[in-house]
């Protein structure tokens, strides 16, 4: 019965594909801002400039401070019409369970399989690491822009890593 219970919580495939549907009118500026996903203390924020450029910045209590250079972003939305913030040399260390963080390096996330929830299928990250612009359903409080930023999940991670603008 317990099993009945949760299998019944899940969302169904239908609800995954409806939040994977980016907000109806969406453009690159949209994206232009400070960004921060925080975990225990820890913070990674992004800093998305207009002329498609971003910086990291991940601060991890256990380990330091770590800013990347400026690098390359572009907004990218496949056939299905799930919108994608590609982030060139993006560092996935601090939510993956997969990579260690006692060393940051630029491109972190290079040759991590990772699973993208709204094409249901798993890719090799290639330098290149995918953020999911997921809107934020009206009936929760609604973020500046109606939308947060998710990332693709390790095989070996299960928590939401969501990036909420903090500064427009």
């Amino acid at each position: 019965m317990l099993i009945i219970l949760c299998s019944a919580c899940a969302p169904t495939a239908n609800q995954i594909l409806e939040a994977c549907q980016p907000p109806e009118y969406l453009s690159e500026t949209d994206l232009v801002g400070i960004w921060a996903y925080r975990r225990f203390g820890d913070v990674d924020t992004l800093v998305i400039r207009e002329d498609g450029l971003y910086q990291q910045t991940l601060e991890i209590s256990s380990i330091g401070r770590y800013v990347s250079e400026w690098l390359p972003w572009k907004l990218e939305v496949n056939q299905s019409g799930t919108a994608y913030l590609m982030l060139e040399g993006f560092n996935i260390c601090m939510f993956s369970g997969a990579k260690d963080c006692s060393s940051f390096e630029q491109g972190e996330s290079a040759g991590s399989v990772m699973w993208d929830t709204c094409a249901q299928t798993s890719f090799v990250a290639e330098n290149v690491a995918p953020l999911v612009i997921i809107p934020v359903p009206k009936r929760f409080v609604q973020p500046p822009r109606g939308f947060t930023l998710h990332a693709m999940q390790t095989l070996t991670e299960s928590d939401i890593v969501s990036y909420e603008l903090i500064e427009p």
